[in-house]
C-alpha cells in the first residue's frame, strides 16, 4: 500500500546518489515516495471521471472540459512515470557501482 514508502531515516527506499549529495539522500525516497502516490491518485481520479461519465451519460459543460484537459495530460504523465522509473534504476546502479568502486580499492589496499 502507499504507506510502505514513506520516509524512513534509517534507510529503505530507493537508493540515490549519495555520493554527490549527502544531505538529500535520506529526503530522495520520501520524495518519490509522495510523487508515486500522487501519482497513483491522479490515476485513480481519471477513473472515476471515464465511470462517471459513462453511468451518468453527460456531464457539465465545465466538468466536462476539465475531464478533457485531464486526459490530454496523461500520456506526458505516463511518460514521466517511465522516465522516474529509469533515473531510480540508474540512480541504484550508480550506487551499486560505487559499492563495488569502495570494495576494490579497499581490496587494492591490502
Amino acid at each position: 500500500g502507499p504507506a510502505n514508502c514513506c520516509f524512513n531515516p534509517n534507510g529503505g527506499g530507493s537508493a540515490s546518489a549519495t555520493t554527490s549529495n549527502p544531505a538529500a539522500s535520506p529526503v530522495l525516497p520520501s520524495l518519490q515516495c509522495i510523487l508515486q502516490q500522487n501519482n497513483l491518485q491522479r490515476e485513480e481520479i481519471l477513473k472515476l471521471i471515464k465511470y462517471v461519465e459513462q453511468t451518468s451519460g453527460k456531464l457539465l459543460e465545465s466538468g466536462e472540459a476539465a475531464a478533457n484537459d485531464l486526459l490530454l495530460i496523461s500520456p506526458t504523465w505516463t511518460r514521466e512515470r517511465e522516465l522516474q522509473a529509469q533515473v531510480i534504476g540508474l540512480q541504484e546502479s550508480v550506487e551499486s557501482l560505487f559499492e563495488e568502486l569502495q570494495r576494490q580499492k579497499r581490496k587494492n589496499v591490502q
